[in-house]
């Protein structure tokens, strides 16, 4: 789920540090990191709010006095949103629009660590079902825009974390894959990445990460690293790819190929949804992706995966040599472009 954190500038180290705990609960937030003095209530802060599932007001006596918590209250009500104020000082009661609800308490710290776990689930019981309605009627849908599909995969995969206790089967098949993404900085530069798409393609290298990790998931991937890309940032896809695929070698839980595969880049979580991928030539990132949560659907795009998947033979090594062959060729390009 996405929670909004509405707080005054004056409560800033409480409400980043909230935040934090609660990211590490699996409940994204989405929270202004800027200062806020002589601002404007921008068209940034109206669409993080609009995509809440939830808004989470700090209250205290600088938030009762900020004009600035006053219009995101106020504007969240206007949409619609469910709007929850969480006391953090003592002697502060809701107030003005909020005034009926009934206030969370986080002042009492005899049991920190009770406190969040309390208001952790509470967060969590607060949206019925799965934040994604479409999966509740089944209905197919489109995504447009690389930013929303990976913030739609992250969530998801971030949903899947929390059940520990059923078998999770993922089968992915792309180009380079999440795992090509890098934390390094002249990453994003060279692949022309921006700051907002970069650390959603982070964190859903992170997401899936800690899935593979899962002692009940099993993970399978189909590669074929042949996309069009600078020389700089196909290098680099290169090296971080090949670093990926030889750590994870060793885990029998993942098993990965490097073979051509029909029809468009896949992620297929069996038993849950099928994501359908459609790059434009030279552009990064996805620019149309379809989400199907059909059951034949998902178990005829499996059985297209597994034939492939079996026809190719390779054995990990036998993948990672290919990498590593493409690595050396491009990192060989690199450095006669730059020559």
């Amino acid at each position: 789920m996405r929670v909004f954190i509405s707080y005054s500038r004056k409560d800033e180290a409480a409400a980043h540090l909230l935040a934090h705990i609660l990211g590490s609960n699996h409940i994204h937030c989405l929270i202004d990191r800027e200062l806020r003095a002589g601002q404007k209530f921008d068209l940034k802060l109206q669409e993080m709010i609009r995509e809440a599932d939830l808004v989470l007001v700090l209250l205290t006596k600088g938030a009762s006095r900020s004009v600035w918590v006053n219009q995101e209250i106020g504007f969240a009500i206007a949409c619609r949103k469910t709007v929850w104020p969480l006391a953090i000082e003592t002697d502060i009661e809701p107030y003005g629009m909020i005034s009926t609800t009934q206030a969370y308490s986080l002042f009492d710290w005899s049991d920190p660590a009770l406190a969040i776990q309390r208001l952790v689930a509470a967060l969590q019981s607060s949206v019925p079902g799965t934040a994604n309605p479409y999966k509740q009627f089944g209905f197919d849908h489109a995504i447009e825009g690389k930013i929303e599909r990976t913030r739609f995969i992250v969530d998801r995969l971030r949903e899947l974390q929390t059940d520990r206790s059923r078998r999770l089967v993922i089968l992915h098949q792309a180009a380079f894959s999440i795992f090509a993404a890098s934390v390094d900085p002249a990453y994003r530069e060279a692949c022309g990445h921006s700051p907002d798409y970069m650390e959603l393609l982070l964190a859903e290298r992170e997401a899936l990460d800690e899935l593979t990790r899962m002692p009940n998931c099993s993970f399978k991937m189909i590669l074929w690293p042949a996309r069009a890309y600078d020389d700089k940032c196909l290098a680099m896809r290169y090296a971080n790819l090949l670093a990926w695929l030889e750590e994870a070698r060793d885990n029998p839980a993942i098993e990965y190929v490097c073979a051509q595969y029909p029809g468009p880049n896949r992620l297929i979580i069996m038993g849950e949804f099928l994501i359908e991928g459609f790059k434009l030539h030279h552009h990064p990132g996805y620019e149309m992706t379809v989400v199907k949560y059909q059951e034949e659907q998902i178990d005829e795009a499996a059985a297209t995966f597994h034939q492939t998947f079996g026809r190719s033979g390779d054995s990990k090594e036998t993948a990672c040599q290919r990498v590593r062959r493409m690595c050396e060729r491009a990192s060989a390009l690199q450095t006669g472009g730059e020559a």
